[in-house]
Parts: structure tokens; C-alpha cells; sequence
């Protein structure tokens, strides 16, 4: 890694430790029923991101690292809610190379420290909330919910650099106490 790119993820270390001290993330046993269960279902999403599809998105984005002038090894960075975060830092502890934080905390970030390029980084987003809009009609048409229950949309992407991206978006149910996956990749894109 530059002397530069190292600079960069040693400010962004010092962001997040500056966040988490004004507002800290909840112990993973003080979660809700709700909020545990989505760190569940996040925190699986975020090891078989690590175990399956992130060595072979980075061996892609090595590859191409000569045309984008981009580092071959870039820092990843993990972008999600305090659910998904609590999730990261119970799977990657101190990871050298690895940040987790909310993707409003990167932006701040970003403005002062920007990285536009990806040249010394890569994202992963691992964020669910409520269906709303048109998902949220889709999702109540193609799935009924019962009194109590409510759609989630599991958002999912991979940002290597620019126009190098593959998403998706996945129907997941709440009913107070589990979480059931309804459908897999209902939305998805590669750039």
C-alpha cells in the first residue's frame, strides 16, 4: 500500500474511533429481538462475503489495478447499520485492512478525506430495513403479510471502483421473532 493510501485508512481508523467514543454501538446481548436478529442474518451475509465472493472480486480488481492506477491490495472497507456493525466487529474484531462503519459516518469522512477512485479502497454494503415505495407493494402483493409481520429489503452490494460494482436486493420477513429469507436477489445489478 502508498505511503498515501496508508495515511488515508490510518484517518479513517481514527474517524470511526472518534465516532464510536461520542456514540458507541451496542453490546451484540443488549440488542432488540429485532435488531439481534438482523445482526444474524448480516453477520452471515458479511462471512460468506469475506469467504466466497470478496477473494475473487479483489483478484478481478488486481487484475485491472494497471489501468485505474488503483492499489492491488485495497483497504475494505464495510459500510452498514448499528445491527450490521455490531455483526462486524464481533466477526472482524481489529482486522488489519478491514473498517466497519455506517455509510452516513463514511461520508462525513469522505468530504474531508475523499477517495472518489477507490484507489485505496473497496466497499461492502450489508444494510436492511424497511420495504418502502414500490418494493413495499411488490413485496406485500408477491409475499402477504400477517397481522404483525413486516417485509425488510436486505440490501447487498460490492464496490471495487467505478463501474465496477455488483448488487443486489433481497425480500426477508420479520414476524417479532424470526427472520425468514422470502426470495434472494429479487433486484440486482452489475456495473
Amino acid at each position: 500500500m502508498s505511503p498515501n493510501g496508508t495515511a488515508w485508512f490510518a484517518a479513517l481508523k481514527r474517524h470511526i474511533a472518534s465516532t464510536r467514543k461520542h456514540h458507541p454501538l451496542p453490546e451484540i446481548n443488549n440488542l432488540s429481538a429485532e435488531d439481534f436478529s438482523r445482526c444474524r442474518l448480516q453477520g452471515g451475509t458479511l462471512i460468506a462475503w469475506l469467504d466466497r465472493y470478496a477473494p475473487r472480486l479483489l483478484q478481478e480488481r488486481a487484475m485491472f489495478s494497471h489501468l485505474r492506477e488503483t492499489e492491488t491490495e485495497p483497504f475494505i472497507i464495510v459500510l452498514s447499520d448499528v445491527s450490521g456493525l455490531v455483526a462486524a466487529e464481533e466477526i472482524l474484531g481489529a482486522s488489519d485492512g478491514v473498517a466497519s462503519l455506517a455509510s452516513s459516518e463514511f461520508r462525513v469522512f469522505s468530504r474531508a478525506h475523499p477517495d472518489e477512485n477507490y484507489k485505496w479502497h473497496v466497499r461492502f454494503i450489508n444494510e436492511i430495513g424497511p420495504a418502502k415505495g414500490e418494493i413495499a407493494a411488490r413485496a406485500v402483493k408477491e409475499y402477504p403479510l400477517k397481522h404483525g409481520e413486516e417485509h425488510w429489503i436486505h440490501d447487498e452490494a460490492s464496490i471495487m471502483g467505478p463501474l465496477f460494482g455488483r448488487g443486489a436486493q433481497h425480500f426477508v420477513k420479520w414476524d417479532g421473532t424470526n427472520v425468514t429469507i422470502l426470495q434472494e436477489a429479487f433486484g440486482q445489478w452489475i456495473s
